[in-house]
């Protein structure tokens, strides 16, 4: 599953940067500004499969029914919000971002 970004934790590895869709049923999460790191989530009738891609290849994470993904994630929907509206705002400044980031990178800003 993604990564909650924790104090120990560099949020430009883990932050969720992106959600597309790569099909009718199936979306990818792609985590850290190089996407190092993708959940891969199909949709099929009642359940949701979903897996890892990562630098060490593809690999299942398993399944969940979609009640028990709505009764798990219910009581988090502004947070959901709050992230996709990140995102959105990721995805149409990611000239501006990557920008910065590289300024930080040359500063030495991001050790």
């Amino acid at each position: 599953m993604l990564t909650e970004t924790t104090d120990q934790v560099d949020p430009r590895q883990e932050m969720l940067m992106q959600i597309k869709p790569l099909s009718d049923n199936s979306f990818q999460f792609q985590e850290g500004t190089a996407g190092s790191t993708r959940l891969i989530i199909t949709i099929n009738g009642d359940t949701v499969d979903h897996k890892i891609s990562d630098m060490l290849g593809e690999h299942s994470e398993g399944s969940m029914n979609k009640a028990d993904l709505v009764s798990r994630y219910r009581d988090k929907q502004a947070q959901v919000d709050a992230i996709i509206q990140k995102i959105n705002y990721n995805d149409q400044h990611t000239t501006e971002i990557n920008q910065k980031l590289m300024e930080d990178m040359v500063s030495g800003k991001d050790d």
